[in-house]
């Protein structure tokens, strides 16, 4: 009986280390928000390799189950179909990540922000990331 609450307790503990996902900082957490921010750009543009982005940062707060939601914000230029590189443009992405960082929801991407104050009034709180 012993031995087996033994190997029970070893299972237990086994389990927890190999199956149980840390809970991430706010930074670990903003940093999934802009790769899956990133990994959505790369979905819209012709030649997905040669997305650049710059001035990227993410604004927002935590949810009641501890994850992150806000809006990654930034600036993006990919080649375009003539193989051309494309002038940086502005875009939004709202996003909503777990406290494991784990996508919960992603909006549309929003670009070209065309107008730069717009830009600046949704993302004017945002805090730089990379």
């Amino acid at each position: 009986m012993k031995l087996l609450i033994g190997i029970g307790i070893i299972v237990v503990i086994v389990s927890i280390t190999f199956f149980h996902k840390k809970t991430l900082t706010n930074d670990e957490m903003m940093d999934k928000a802009i790769f899956y921010t990133e990994q959505n750009l790369k979905k819209d543009v012709k030649m997905p390799e040669s997305l650049q982005t710059r001035n990227v940062s993410f604004g927002g707060h935590r949810t009641d189950i501890d994850g992150l939601t806000g809006a990654v914000c930034g600036e993006f230029a990919a080649k375009n179909g003539d193989g051309k590189m494309t002038a940086y443009s502005y875009f939004v992405q709202s996003i909503e990540v777990d406290k494991k960082g784990e996508l919960v929801s992603m909006g549309r991407v929003l670009y070209p922000v065309q107008n730069e104050a717009v830009f600046e009034a949704l993302c004017s709180k945002t805090k730089k990331a990379h």
